[in-house]
C-alpha cells in the first residue's frame, strides 16, 4: 500500500479526552465559594459545597466518557467506570455532525455537536438512564486531558473528516 493511498482513506486513528482546562474552568468560581464558606465558618454553606462536588465528581465519574476513540472504521466511546460496556459505531452508522444552536444548548461554553444514529441501536446515554438516536458530544473535547479544548468548529471539521 502506499503512502497517497493511506492518505485518501482518511484521517488516521485518533483519541478525544475531556479538556480539563475547559471543563474545569467554569469551575473556578466555586473555589470562591468555599474560601468564602471557610472565612465564615458556615457549615451550611460548606455542606452544600460539599454535596455539589461529591455529586459532581460522582457523575462525571460514572456516568461520562473517559475517552472517545476515532478511525477508519467509526467512533468508539469509552466509560471512566468499566462497569459499563463501550459503545462502537461504524461511520455509516453516523449521521453528519452539526452544531446545536437551541435555547437551552446557547449556554454551553464551547457548544454541543449531535449527529443521528441510523442503525439497529441507539446510543445508551447518561450511564445507560435513557437511549437516544442522536449522538451528542460537548465540544469541550482535546487530543489530551491537559490540551484546551479543540472548540465546535474544530471538532465538528475533525468529525465529519472521517468518510461515511
Amino acid at each position: 500500500m502506499s503512502s497517497s493511498t493511506v492518505a485518501s482513506e482518511g484521517p488516521e486513528r485518533t483519541s478525544l479526552y475531556v479538556s480539563l482546562p475547559s471543563f474545569l474552568g467554569p469551575v473556578v468560581p466555586l473555589l470562591f465559594v468555599l474560601v468564602f464558606a471557610i472565612y465564615l465558618r458556615n457549615a451550611y454553606i460548606w455542606s452544600a459545597f460539599a454535596v455539589a462536588w461529591g455529586f459532581s465528581v460522582f457523575w462525571w465519574i460514572f456516568v461520562g466518557t473517559r475517552r472517545i476513540d476515532l478511525d477508519a472504521e467509526g467512533l468508539t466511546l469509552i466509560p471512566f467506570v468499566p462497569l459499563r460496556r463501550r459503545q462502537r459505531f461504524r461511520w455509516s452508522e453516523v449521521g453528519t455532525f452539526e452544531q446545536l444552536t437551541g435555547w437551552k444548548y446557547s449556554r454551553s461554553p464551547r457548544g454541543i455537536l449531535q449527529a443521528s444514529i441510523i442503525g439497529a441501536r441507539p446510543v445508551s446515554a447518561m450511564g445507560g438512564l435513557y437511549r437516544s438516536w442522536t449522538l451528542k458530544l460537548p465540544a469541550w473535547l482535546a487530543p489530551s486531558p491537559t490540551a484546551p479544548a479543540l472548540g465546535a468548529d474544530a471538532l465538528r471539521a475533525l468529525l465529519n473528516s472521517y468518510p461515511r
